[in-house]
C-alpha cells in the first residue's frame, strides 16, 4: 500500500471513531512545513477550541509499514484517540498570545537550524544567520506528555505585533534564558550519563537547555559563548551534534580538526535523524578575540589549511 492510499483511507474513516460531540469538527489534509521537515498532516479544527491537533501522517505511515500486523482500522482508531485527547486538553493555547505583543514577549525564545535546508521557509520568518546557522523566533507553550509545544513567529505575525525584526530577535534572545535556562553537563562526571561510552580524552561537555529539546540554541544566548570560555578557562571547539544540544571540547584537550570533523560527520550520518541535523561544520570560539567561526576559517587564521 502506498502513502496516498494510506492517507485517503485514514482520512475517510477517522471520523467514524470520534464520539458524537465531535461530529462538527473540521478535518482536512494539509502539508505542514517546519524547520528541517515537511510532512502531510491530518488537521482538526473545533469551534471554540484554542488547540488545533495535527497528526503527522508521514510518521504514521512509516510505523504502519514496519508493523505489518497492524490493521488500518486500528490506525484510524488510534488517530481518533489522539484527536480526542488533544481537543480535551485543559491547557489550550490562549489566542491572546497571538494578538498582544506584551503577552507574547514573555513566551519568546530562539531556535537554531541549518540555513541551507530551510532557505525557502526562512524567507517567511524573521531570522539571523550566523555561519550557516539560522536563529528564528518562537513562542513557547510548555512541554506536555513529552511534547515540546511551540509556534513559529512568522513575518506576518511580526507585522501584526507592530515591531521590527531586530527588536523581535533581541527580545527572543533575552527571554530564552528565563524560560529555557542553559544546562552544561560534563560527560565524564554526570551520573545520569555514566553509561554513555566517552573516551577519557578529550574532555567533553554537552550544552543544552533544561528540557533537552531545541537546546543547541543555548550557545547563542547573550553572553553564553564568553561565559563558557570563562568557565572552561580556555577557547573551545563546538560540535553541533543536533538541534537539541552542542558538544563542547576545550581547545587545550581537543583532538585534531580532522578527527573532530570525522566524528561529527559519522554521527550525522548514522545517529541523527534528518529533522534533527544541525550542521556538518565544527566551530571554534576564541577566548581572546571572542570570535565564533568554522574550524576551517579558524585554521586559515592560524595559517593552516585542511586538505
Amino acid at each position: 500500500m502506498n502513502f496516498d492510499v494510506f492517507t485517503e483511507i485514514i482520512f475517510d474513516n477517522v471520523r467514524d471513531y470520534l464520539p458524537e460531540e465531535y461530529a462538527d469538527v473540521e478535518i482536512t489534509l494539509e502539508e505542514i512545513t517546519k524547520l528541517n521537515e515537511t510532512y502531510q498532516a491530518l488537521t482538526v479544527k473545533k469551534e471554540g477550541c484554542g488547540f488545533v491537533p495535527r497528526v503527522n501522517l508521514d510518521s504514521l505511515y512509516e510505523q504502519f509499514c514496519i508493523d505489518t500486523l497492524v490493521l488500518l482500522r486500528d490506525v484510524a482508531r488510534e488517530v481518533a484517540g489522539s484527536i480526542i485527547r488533544d481537543l480535551s486538553r485543559k491547557d489550550a493555547i490562549p489566542m491572546e498570545c497571538f494578538l498582544d505583543y506584551e503577552r507574547a514577549k514573555e513566551l519568546l525564545f530562539i531556535r537554531v537550524s541549518p540555513e541551507k535546508t530551510n532557505r525557502e521557509l526562512l524567507k517567511t520568518l524573521p531570522n539571523r544567520v550566523v555561519n550557516g546557522l539560522a536563529l528564528t523566533c518562537h513562542l513557547y507553550f510548555g512541554t506536555s506528555e513529552g511534547s515540546f509545544r511551540s509556534s513559529m513567529v512568522t513575518e506576518a505575525l511580526r507585522e501584526q505585533f507592530g515591531i521590527t525584526g531586530e527588536q523581535l530577535l533581541q527580545d527572543s534572545l533575552a527571554n530564552s534564558r528565563k524560560i529555557l535556562p542553559p544546562v552544561l553537563k560534563n560527560l565524564r562526571e554526570d551520573p545520569e550519563l555514566k553509561n554513555i561510552p566517552v573516551d577519557r580524552e578529550p574532555a567533553l561537555y554537552m550544552l543544552t537547555n533544561r528540557t533537552g529539546i531545541n537546546g543547541a540554541a543555548v550557545l547563542f544566548y547573550p553572553g553564553m559563548m564568553e561565559e563558557m570560555a570563562q568557565r572552561l578557562e580556555d577557547s573551545y571547539f563546538i560540535l553541533p551534534s543536533s538541534i537539541h544540544e552542542m558538544m563542547i571540547i576545550p581547545e587545550g584537550e581537543a583532538p585534531s580538526a580532522e578527527k573532530m570533523e570525522g566524528l561529527l560527520w559519522e554521527a550525522n550520518q548514522k545517529c541523527v535523524a534528518p529533522a534533527e541535523k544541525l550542521s556538518d561544520d565544527v566551530f571554534h570560539y576564541d577566548m581572546k578575540s571572542r570570535r565564533f567561526e568554522t574550524i576551517r576559517d579558524w585554521k586559515k587564521q592560524k595559517g593552516e589549511y585542511l586538505n
